[in-house]
């Protein structure tokens, strides 16, 4: 998807973004290209999903791998 880059970035400063910042700025970044409601609901939890993976306890934080 096209707003994966924008994910792990995100994600990698997530303690700078909380949880609301981080869904707004997707769902501006989504709002460029569709205006279904409905699509920009599935996008923005494909995103959360995602930062929560890279972020997850289990694994080592991503931006500890940068």
């Amino acid at each position: 998807m096209r707003i994966t880059p924008m994910v792990v970035y995100l994600a990698s400063v997530s303690a700078a973004v909380n949880d609301t910042m981080f869904r707004t700025a997707i769902e501006k970044e989504i709002n460029l290209t569709h205006c279904n409601r409905l699509v920009i609901e599935a996008i923005s939890l494909y995103g959360v999903a995602v930062k929560s993976l890279l972020n997850s306890e289990g694994t080592t934080p991503i931006k500890d791998k940068a």
